[in-house]
């Protein structure tokens, strides 16, 4: 048996460190109307928003909470992939789902975060979890673009321009106590430098 804190230990951690927090540092997403179907709809027929999933959600930012982190480039060119990873930086094993389970938000003008990510109309989550072990790694490559998210199952439901952006881990099985909770952290999204100004 492993030393410290179980599973359930560190996400009742979690979630009291989320109950502790200030006004804005952890917030309710800002969603569409969940009771209007259009409004769900993302930029096809064959997405939608990410808009059930998170009600109720709150968010975290992972230097607020011990033994999970999240981590994201600083700054994202457009069009181009990027890497996402979750990393286990506790002493025990953490359990998390076995889907992918993350979106993506802008921040509004307004300085509010709107979710710009979109799943497949007719997915379905599954509830087998996995074990992450102490300094293991959980990684997702994405791309910034409309055309193609780079995640499989997932989309932009609207185009990942320049701006401020949010990116959102979903996959700690929901057994804490409390509201269950999404892991942030945030980006830039700059403009793309092609290759002759790149080299100068």
């Amino acid at each position: 048996m492993p030393n410290g804190p179980g599973r359930r230990q560190l996400l009742v951690g979690i979630a009291s460190g989320a109950i502790a927090l200030g006004s804005g540092c952890a917030d309710g997403l800002e969603l569409g109307d969940t009771d209007n179907e259009d409004d769900l709809r993302c930029r096809d027929d064959h997405h939608r928003y990410l808009t059930p999933e998170f009600e109720g959600r709150t968010v975290v930012y992972d230097e607020q909470i011990p033994g999970v982190s999240l981590e994201v480039p600083a700054e994202v060119e457009e069009l181009t992939d990027f890497t996402v990873t979750l990393t286990n930086s506790s002493n025990h094993e953490i359990e998390i789902y076995a889907d992918d389970r993350l979106a993506v938000q802008a921040r509004g003008d307004d300085g509010a975060w709107y979710t710009i990510f979109g799943v497949e109309k007719d997915y379905e989550w599954t509830e087998r979890t996995e074990p992450l072990a102490p300094g293991d790694e959980r990684s997702w490559d994405l791309h910034a673009s409309i055309h193609d998210s780079g995640l499989e199952h997932y989309a932009f439901c609207s185009t990942p321009t320049i701006g401020r952006y949010r990116l959102l881990f979903w996959g700690l099985p929901d057994d804490s106590p409390g509201d269950p909770l999404a892991l942030a952290t945030e980006f830039e999204i700059v403009e793309r430098q092609d290759d002759e100004n790149a080299s100068r």
